[in-house]
């Protein structure tokens, strides 16, 4: 009895520890949305029907998916693709710099 009621209490802490963190996530979201630092990117919702797989049963459900993205996705990605090019040249820069340096020794 001791064990069940013990494992019980755990469960219950496990879970409002879960709540905690699921509200500060949510709120923090919240303040990055509201202030237009994260965009909300969603598609339509769309409506299934489902085969439970146990009873058979047909249900409904709705489908749609939600992304959080940065509003500067696009300059950021930018950046990410002139840092490979900036890369890229510094290599080829190197390249020729050896090269030249061992032909004139």
């Amino acid at each position: 009895m001791v064990i069940k009621e013990a494992s019980e209490m755990i469960g219950e802490l496990m879970h409002q520890h879960n709540k905690l963190i699921d509200e500060q996530i949510t709120q923090q979201l919240s303040w990055l949305v509201n202030r237009g630092i994260l965009v909300i990117e969603s598609e339509s919702p769309s409506i299934v029907s489902e085969l439970d797989p146990i009873t058979g049963d047909r249900k409904m459900a709705v489908r749609q998916q939600v992304k959080l993205v940065s509003k500067e996705k696009e300059y950021i990605e930018k950046l990410e693709n002139d840092i490979v090019v900036l890369k890229n040249t510094l290599d080829c820069i190197t390249k020729f710099k050896t090269k030249t340096d061992e032909s004139v020794e």
